[in-house]
């Protein structure tokens, strides 16, 4: 009997039924072992020699693989075919031989795709380990533990409030917070266009101002309403003729099939998709045997795949859409790894597969990859300049015609950031023709900042810098939003206040790890490690000699020398030049006090040199707000608004109110901070039981309160709004469950069908603290980053079963530190 290990149980299923009689297949579920999460577990004293510690959640599957590693003639290691799947084979090879399990046979096959044909051709043409890729993992799993667990302890000592730093984490980080800053000193400037709308043939078409009096005029060049007037009337009074028609043909070439990092960009942009969420469905995809291996940096399809696209291609659309010679792609990504084929459908007689996010996800990829090998699109772009009589004024109008779609009649790549394109449509024009001028109109404009990130733009900017690994950006991006040092809003990334902190901190003490360059320099050493032209050991060495030293260092300074540090760092962020001229460091409360940044237990803030004197207070990346530079503000009846490190709030002869999220400062009037200011609010007595039914703001929100129990409600609004019917029933919802768990209903969000090893049947449900999947004895909450309503069977199980392994929760000591790191 051969033993054949793969990852996952759906993959195991699908290969042991191709494989037939004599083959045992089973899934290691991942990673076996890792480095355990204390000091001491990658040894820069001996080579770098790495303590590994089998996942508790894995020594249940391991103990079946041992078994049936005893029994078997042969190990067949059939793990992923990329770095991550390599190392996978080799720590499921170690353990084996130490526990003395290892047969004498082992091979190692791979595949690109999970069918019949590729799994058996790949059985017949086994090969052993590849050290190189192993030593490759190995300086990057230990490059990323020295990093982590020599940085993050300083973070938590020195600035209070940062939870961690990571290798490439923290360069994506820098990124983010560049961005904003670069928007931030954005000075916006006003412009104007004038633009005529002209008629021919019944067509309309319009032309914009380029040239007045002489003059070139450029998308600044009219900057005020006076310009544009008396730019629009000049327009207004001439009778324009055809001065030129240019006309240009072009063609647009299709774009090659996905790589893992624009499958994440494209169905980021056209399918809402986060970058976490397109790998989740994506690997579920290729598990199904209906599209390739998905982490890959390769853009060209094998010799097979290219015909059965060609043929496919014949077969939807005329002759003209099959371009003579196939179309060969390489990629320009730096550090591209193209060992392995794009990401590409197995069959391309099956243009539609699965339903839902699946389906959608799978047309895609589909749509790309046929559209790779098809005809160019043949564009005509046509320029047309018009001059009126008395030669004060050119117009000029663009537009163009497509002549024949090609790749376009099947797939467009979408764009992060579109501007106006040159595709409107022209009527037919000749020189001297003086087409009917129907409207003349002066616009105004402000020029724009750059946009912040996107996740496609981000996996896009990472890559072009050659930072991490595609199959890296989806967890690097959710750490990031884990650890809440960005949020998104509206798909863009904003950086917190913590990770602005944190990368200012990076900067200033650390800034060559977390410079660009370096990190870009350090993966093309990775690949060196992987293609065998560098010893993984020495790549260690050399990064262990600088780092250490500089770690110790920034340890050794006490925390207030750190924040003073900071605060001349980020100086120019946090004390803006104020309008009035003053300087801007001095205290707005008590007007000769100096303003500086402060730690807290809570993170940084900024306040008053003269305290206890003054209580002035700022929330850090306050500094730029009118609420900051104006100080506590008078609404009436002795009430002030003031702000503090945690946000605006109301106060008055010592009382205190936050000002809810919901509720926009220029909202508060004095009438608002009355209300808020009377809470708790008696909404009256319980027809059942007599006693009061309050309303109140607390710490998670608005909420109802009647004889020691809850129920939430909604908004601030419905805390002065809600009547004594509402609010009994809402609390008698609560009292069912309904309102305890946020919204929770008791039925399931889906059910999935029967656990493939039990037979009980598997639900995903919600719950208090979130969704979580059932089989009615195991319960096993859902990771951040997954979509209750995308989970699938074989993920459920694993988790279950994952849960199961573990045993029952043990109860925590009350009163027992954690140790750090």
């Amino acid at each position: 009997m051969k033993l054949v290990v793969v990852e996952s149980p759906a993959k195991a299923k699908t290969i042991e039924k191709y494989l037939g009689g004599g083959h045992r297949v089973l899934a290691s579920y991942g990673h076996v072992r890792d480095l355990p999460p204390k000091d001491g577990s990658v040894d820069p004293e001996h080579d770098f020699d790495m303590l590994w510690q089998v996942s508790p959640d894995r020594s249940k599957q391991l103990k079946i693989i041992t078994d049936e590693a005893r029994k078997a003639d042969a190990l067949i290691l059939a793990t992923d075919p990329d770095r991550e799947g390599e190392a996978i084979s080799w720590h499921v090879q170690e353990v084996l031989r130490q526990k003395k399990a290892l047969p004498k046979t082992v091979q190692r096959v791979t595949f690109n795709a999970i069918t019949n044909a590729a799994v058996t051709e790949a059985m017949r043409n086994p090969r052993g380990l590849d050290e190189d890729l192993i030593d490759a993992y190995r300086a990057r799993r230990a490059l990323d533990y020295l990093v982590g667990f020599t940085l993050s302890p300083i973070l938590w000592r020195k600035l209070p409030g940062a939870k961690s730093a990571g290798r490439v984490q923290s360069v994506a980080l820098r990124l983010i917070v560049d961005r904003e800053r670069e928007i931030e000193v954005f000075k916006t400037q006003e412009y104007w266009q004038v633009n005529a709308t002209f008629e021919a043939d019944g067509q309309p078409f319009t032309a914009r101002l380029v040239q007045l009096d002489g003059k070139k005029l450029d998308r600044l060049s009219i900057g005020s309403k006076g310009e544009a007037d008396a730019a629009k009337a000049t327009v207004e009074a001439g009778r324009f003729t055809i001065a030129s028609v240019e006309t240009k043909p072009f063609a647009k070439n299709p774009p090659p099939p996905f790589t893992t990092s624009t499958l994440q960009q494209e169905a980021s942009r056209k399918l809402g998709f986060s970058a976490s969420h397109t790998m989740r469905v994506a690997q579920s995809l290729y598990e199904d045997g209906l599209i390739t291996y998905m982490r890959t940096d390769g853009v060209d399809m094998a010799e097979e795949a290219i015909s059965a696209a060609r043929k496919a291609i014949a077969n939807r659309y005329d002759s003209g859409f099959v371009p003579d010679k196939p179309r060969r792609y390489t990629s320009k990504a730096k550090n591209a790894q193209e060992a392995h084929e794009a990401i590409r459908p197995t069959d391309f007689s099956r243009s539609h597969a699965a339903s839902g996010d699946h389906g959608r996800l799978y047309e895609l990829v589909y749509n790309r990859a046929l559209a790779s090998q098809m005809a160019s699109a043949r564009l005509e772009r046509t320029t047309v300049e018009l001059t009126d009589g008395a030669g004060r004024a050119v117009l000029r109008a663009t537009g163009q015609v497509v002549l024949f779609p090609g790749f376009m009649a099947l797939y467009d790549e979408g764009r992060d950031d579109p501007q106006d394109e040159e595709g409107a449509r022209m009527p037919a024009l000749r020189t001297g023709d003086a087409p009917a001028k129907t409207g003349v109109e002066a616009t105004q404009h402000f020029t724009q900042p750059p946009p912040r990130y996107s996740e496609a733009s981000l996996v896009k900017r990472l890559e072009e810098l050659g930072i991490g690994r595609p199959s890296t950006y989806a967890s690097i991006l959710q750490t990031l939003k884990d650890r809440e040092y960005v949020r998104v809003e509206k798909a863009r990334f904003i950086p917190e206040e913590s990770g602005r902190l944190v990368t200012a901190f990076l900067e200033r003490f650390f800034e060559r790890y977390v410079s660009y360059d370096y990190t870009a320099e350090l993966e093309e050493e990775l690949d060196d490690v992987s293609g065998g032209r560098l010893n993984w050991q020495k790549l260690l060495e050399e990064f262990w000699r600088d780092f250490r030293p500089k770690a110790g260092e920034v340890m050794d300074q006490k925390p207030s020398e750190v924040t003073a540090a900071l605060d001349e760092f980020l100086a120019p962020w946090l004390y803006p030049s104020r309008a009035d001229g003053s300087d801007p460091r001095v205290c707005p409360a008590c007007g000769n006090g100096r303003l500086s940044l402060r730690g807290g237990k809570f993170g940084a803030f900024v306040a008053c040199s003269n305290y206890p004197e003054c209580r002035y207070t700022q929330k850090f990346g306050q500094g730029g707000s009118d609420q900051a530079s104006e100080g506590p503000q008078d609404l009436g009846n002795g009430i002030e608004l003031k702000s503090g490190r945690f946000g605006p709030y109301l106060e008055r002869d010592g009382k205190r109110a936050s000002i809810p999220k919901d509720v926009p400062i220029a909202d508060v009037d004095a009438e608002m901070a009355e209300r808020l200011l009377s809470l708790p609010r008696e909404i009256g007595a319980h027809p059942e039981t007599g006693k009061t039914i309050k309303a109140s703001i607390g710490r998670y929100g608005p909420y109802l309160e009647h004889d020691g129990k809850y129920a939430r409600l909604n908004s601030t609004a419905e805390v002065f709004e809600t009547g004594m019917n509402a609010a009994v029933s809402k609390l008698a919802d609560a009292a069912s469950g309904g309102g305890r768990r946020q919204g929770a209903s008791r039925e399931p969000i889906a059910v999935l069908g029967a656990h493939p090893r039990s037979g009980l049947e598997i639900k995903v449900m919600s719950g208090r603290y979130g969704p979580y999947v059932s089989d009615g004895t195991t319960h096993a909450t859902l990771p951040k980053s997954a979509d209750p309503k995308a989970v699938t069977l074989e993920q459920a199980a694993e988790w279950i079963d994952a849960k199961a392994a573990k045993g029952p929760a043990t109860k925590k000591t009350k009163g027992r530190r954690r140790k750090a790191g």
